[in-house]
C-alpha cells in the first residue's frame, strides 16, 4: 500500500487494467463508474440545491440501470472544490448510456440543474464489479 497523497506509478496502474480485464463481464464489458462534480451559479438558493438533490434521490427508483447512487455536497475541506457531486455505477458502458439519455435523467437537468449551474465536470471510467 502506497503512502497517502503519492501518485500511482505506470506499472500499478497497468497491474489495476489486467485485474479490470480478468474480471470483466461476458461480453467484455466491465462495469461503469460515472462522477459528475457541479459547480453552483451565485445566487443559487438553498431551496434550489435542495430541489436538485430531491430529482437526485427519485432517479434510481425510476431507472432500473442504475446499481448504486451517491451524491452530496462539499464538504469544505479544500479550497477550490466544486460545489456538489454525483457517482453512479452501471453494469456497463450500454447501461450508463441508457441512464444518460432517459427521459427522467434528462427531464431532471433540463428543469433543475442546468437552471442553477455555473460549471459542470464529468467522467466515466471502468470498475469491478
Amino acid at each position: 500500500m502506497q503512502p497517502p497523497g503519492r501518485a500511482r506509478s505506470f506499472i500499478e496502474g497497468s497491474r489495476r487494467r489486467d485485474h479490470l480485464d480478468a474480471g470483466r463481464r461476458e461480453g467484455g464489458q466491465g462495469m461503469v463508474r460515472h462522477v459528475v462534480a457541479f459547480r453552483f451559479a451565485p445566487g443559487t438558493t438553498d431551496e434550489q440545491r435542495e430541489r436538485v438533490e430531491q430529482g437526485l434521490a427519485s432517479l434510481p427508483a425510476r431507472i432500473e440501470d442504475i446499481r448504486r447512487y451517491a451524491f452530496g455536497p462539499d464538504l469544505g475541506l479544500a479550497e477550490g472544490n466544486f460545489d456538489f457531486v454525483v457517482v453512479g455505477d452501471f453494469d456497463d458502458a450500454d447501461a450508463y448510456q441508457r441512464y444518460a439519455a432517459h427521459e427522467a435523467h434528462q427531464a431532471l437537468i433540463r428543469d433543475v440543474i442546468r437552471p442553477v449551474l455555473a460549471e459542470r465536470v464529468a467522467v466515466q471510467y471502468e470498475i469491478e464489479g
